[in-house]
C-alpha cells in the first residue's frame, strides 16, 4: 500500500480536445513541475 502520494506511482498531466467548441482543456498534479495553461480564445482575422 502506498501514501496517498507516492513518486514510485509519478505524475500526471493531460489534455481533452473538445472539438465542438474548438477549446482544449487540461490538468496537471500540482504536487510535481507540470503545468496547466489556460488556452486564450482563438483570434479570427
Amino acid at each position: 500500500m502506498l501514501e496517498p502520494f507516492s513518486f514510485g506511482v509519478g505524475q500526471g498531466e493531460a489534455v481533452v480536445r473538445d472539438s465542438k467548441r474548438n477549446v482544449n482543456f487540461a490538468g496537471a498534479d500540482p504536487r510535481s513541475d507540470g503545468a496547466a495553461i489556460p488556452q486564450g480564445p482563438p483570434i479570427e482575422k
